[in-house]
């Protein structure tokens, strides 16, 4: 994703770009709503299952995971095969590794020296860690909290890519008039207030409908930080300080679910297991406030 949206900003004028990183994203709703679609129809509850595969092994359940692999690959192969790059010169492979790594060493350096940018990547960090715990984490909680099963547990996922890519759709307009840092911060106080309902109602209607209300807001926050980091990011090392966006939130990926975890094997309740995610999304939001966005 990141790869892809630092494409956009090569390819299209800033503010086009900003309107662009909104709606790719929604379209990105709507690839992973055709897939479900697919995995649900095709697979999970096709009786019989295509392929000869076995439902007393559950091969029809995990053929979902061929599905996605396939889906990956088929989509990939436009940006492969028609996406032009500059031309570069073509070293070692262990030279590359080792250039790779002193680059990484020195935008980690220069970052520091960036306050308002470095200060914005440990922001985004942290809440992209309750983001991403959410979407790892929320069917296993609507399984185990409300007794959904697969089916289900997919026709949750169909609905909430239905509702975030409505939400990537219609708030690429706010990123665009008000700026990233509102788009961003509105969404993280609307995650916040529909999370807390999330994980706290026991009743089955008032957390689908709050379910669907917090899914609105993940394309939002997401298509809003990358546009952020090119915005703020000094412009000769917008390259550099992608990658580091990228890895910022991949390198503490286990930090969410891992005190998911740790929280609901010490209280034997998941619920308050996932209530902790609301730790991440707050703690994001208030380093943002310190973040000063540029004039467009």
């Amino acid at each position: 994703n990141h790869l892809n949206i630092f494409f956009v900003f090569i390819l299209f004028r800033f503010i086009l770009a900003i309107r662009v990183s909104g709606s790719a994203w929604g379209i990105g709703y709507v690839g992973g709503l055709l897939s479900l679609l697919l995995a649900l129809f095709g697979f999970v509850q096709a009786d019989p299952p295509p392929f000869g595969l076995d439902k007393s092994h559950a091969e029809h359940v995990r053929a979902t995971s061929l599905v996605v692999a396939v889906w990956f690959a088929v989509f990939a192969l436009p940006l492969f095969l028609f996406v032009k790059e500059h031309e570069r010169a073509t070293v070692p492979m262990i030279t590359a590794i080792k250039m790779g790594v002193r680059q990484l060493i020195g935008t980690f350096r220069r970052a520091r020296q960036h306050a308002n940018t470095f200060r914005f990547l440990v922001a985004a960090m942290i809440y992209t860690d309750g983001v991403h715990t959410i979407f790892s984490l929320g069917g296993v909680y609507a399984g185990v909290t409300f007794g959904m099963d697969l089916s289900e547990v997919i026709i949750l996922g169909i609905a909430l890519n239905v509702t975030a890519g409505i939400g990537a759709f219609a708030f690429g307009w706010m990123d665009d008039r008000r700026g990233s840092k509102t788009t961003i911060t509105l969404s993280l106080i609307a995650l916040i207030i529909t999370a807390t309902v999330v994980v706290s109602t026991t009743d089955r209607t008032i957390f689908w409908v709050s379910a669907l209300a917090m899914s609105t807001f993940f394309g939002p926050v997401q298509a809003a930080s990358r546009t952020m980091i090119a915005h703020i990011a000094p412009h000769h090392m917008r390259g550099e300080m992608f990658g580091l966006f990228a890895l910022s939130g991949k390198v503490t990926a286990f930090a969410g679910p891992a005190l998911v975890g740790w929280v609901t094997l010490a209280t034997d309740n998941y619920r308050y297991g996932m209530m902790t995610i609301l730790l991440f999304l707050v703690g994001g939001l208030l380093l943002l406030r310190g973040v000063k966005e540029p004039t467009r």
